[in-house]
């Protein structure tokens, strides 16, 4: 063999094996990258006009929601709202009906934000109880069947209104809390 195949050979064994090493390197490189393609903030799923209930260890309804569109984001495992219908029940004829034009969970459903006139209200066997608890943001905490906003709230009951900013809800023990800036406004019927 003369040196210039040899030469050639020997440049050619070195270029393929070189090549090799790096494109088996790159392939090890993308294999082992954390799943970030998977994890963008693009939703994975939606679903139109669901019902979506949550049980008690008793199998009574805990919680419903009812909601034109819910879109999902497994990235954060959070879900979108569009117009969602709440029934968080406290006994089996007794419940709180909570409308908003939008909301957004974070961590599954463990905690909802409610934006856009939320509206809440208690109804004894399917009735509304006469007075109705309105507020432009309020934070749900589902499981706990607690609720806290920050913002302007109004209570109106009949002849009465009152207003405050901010509020802490405890559905359980029946109490609302105003926090600040509290007035009432009482109309005598003629």
């Amino acid at each position: 063999m003369n040196k210039k195949t040899l030469l050639f050979g020997l440049i050619l064994i070195i270029t393929v094996t070189a090549s090799s090493w790096y494109a088996i390197r790159a392939a090890h490189t993308i294999v082992n990258q954390p799943q970030s393609i998977a994890k963008t903030e693009a939703p994975d799923f939606y679903m139109t006009e669901i019902v979506d209930q949550d049980f008690n260890e008793l199998g009574n309804i805990h919680n419903q929601i009812i909601a034109a569109k819910v879109t999902h984001f497994a990235a954060n495992n959070s879900f979108v709202f569009e117009h969602p219908h709440m029934l968080m029940f406290e006994t089996a004829n007794e419940s709180w009906v909570i409308d908003a034009d939008q909301g957004k969970s974070a961590h599954g459903k463990e905690t909802i934000l409610l934006s856009g006139n939320v509206k809440l209200n208690q109804t004894i066997k399917q009735k509304p109880q006469g007075f109705v608890i309105t507020t432009n943001q309020l934070t749900l905490y589902p499981s706990s069947k607690k609720a806290h906003t920050d913002q302007a709230v109004t209570i109106i009951e009949s002849q009465s209104v009152m207003q405050a900013v901010g509020a802490n809800a405890d559905f359980n023990a029946r109490t609302l809390q105003l926090l600040s800036k509290v007035k009432g406004q009482y109309k005598k019927s003629n």
